[in-house]
């Protein structure tokens, strides 16, 4: 198999497994409570990612695994749970358009706070990721989805 058959093959995997979160998320939200699915969802994703963190473990300074920690909690504790609580209230669709707003704000923040001097190419990136976003929406609101876009699953 030729790499860039392989970069295509993991690249629709990738789409598949992060577009069906949300989806999953609200059917597990029928028998468990948010707090319950975000814990699964990292624990999955913990036990799948062991064997990398565990030969990588060794190199990691002690003072830096309080960061990682930090780091860990903001950029997946915290809106695992917080997605959870929101398809309480909101469709699967809508968590997955609003989740498509990340790359915008990581960019706003990094200007902000750290400093982060944004590249034509950086923008162009959120830019085109907006606009793919803004097309699936507009594709939906034509459909027969436009009756229940907004309303829970």
């Amino acid at each position: 198999m030729s790499p860039q058959r392989l970069d295509w093959i993991l690249l629709f995997g990738l789409a598949s497994v992060w577009g069906s979160s949300f989806f999953l998320i609200k059917k597990a939200l029928i028998a468990l409570h948010p707090i319950q699915v975000a814990c699964l969802r990292l624990s999955i994703a913990g036990l799948i990612l062991s064997p990398f963190f565990i030969g990588q473990i060794k190199n990691l300074p002690r003072k830096d695994i309080k960061w990682l920690l930090v780091v860990g909690l903001a950029g997946s504790g915290i809106p695992a749970i917080c997605f959870g609580f929101a398809q309480t209230h909101l469709s699967s669709a809508v968590a997955g358009m609003l989740n498509s707003l990340t790359p915008l704000f990581t960019l706003i923040i990094g200007v902000l706070f750290f400093t982060f001097r944004a590249q034509l190419r950086n923008i162009l990136g959120v830019l085109v990721g907006l606009l793919g976003a803004i097309f699936l929406i507009t594709q939906a609101l034509e459909g027969p989805l436009m009756t229940n876009f907004f309303l829970r699953d």
